[in-house]
């Protein structure tokens, strides 16, 4: 398992669009939600060897609130074809004071195209509006992608410390 780094940043209103691929995530997704965390990961530094019935157990475990209620309103996808190509979920998470941004993944092929930091900002817009000050996340150290584009809207590394 690689390293995590801690980052957040402050919420505030941003740039978007509404779009009509754009939807948020519901409860009964996750089949769609597990398909598209296997193909995301897969073969990527954050592949740990899932297999796709992994990412499904992952994305049921997530949708229950392993990692703490979804903030359903404030969680996004992308879908293409009846199936998902880019997710930002966003969770309340015990173990922090602000929301937690458990999942941000998009497909390969529909990388560089803006889906991940149009969900990003889409979400933090809501959270600005439900009163959160901030929203957090934690990333693999080694994938280069995410962090760039992270510290490209505005994250900033943190020095939170998980207890184990």
């Amino acid at each position: 398992m690689s390293k995590k780094i801690f980052m957040s940043r402050k919420t505030v209103q941003g740039e978007t669009t509404e779009e009509k691929n754009r939807r948020n995530i519901l409860s009964t997704d996750a089949a769609l939600l597990g398909a598209l965390l296997y193909n995301a990961f897969h073969g990527s530094v954050d592949d740990e060897g899932e297999s796709p019935e992994d990412a499904n157990g992952e994305a049921i475990r997530t949708l229950t609130g392993y990692y703490g209620k979804v903030n359903e309103e404030a969680s996004f996808v992308y879908e293409d074809s009846r199936r998902f190509v880019s997710c930002c979920l966003v969770c309340e998470w015990p173990k922090l004071e602000i929301p937690l941004l458990a999942f941000s993944a998009t497909i390969p092929e529909f990388r560089q195209q803006g889906l991940a930091s149009a969900l990003i900002m889409a979400s933090m817009n809501v959270l600005l509006k439900q009163g959160y000050p901030a929203v957090a996340l934690f990333v693999s150290m080694d994938n280069l992608p995410a962090i760039n584009l992270y510290k490209k809207i505005g994250f900033q590394v943190d020095n939170f410390k998980l207890s184990e």
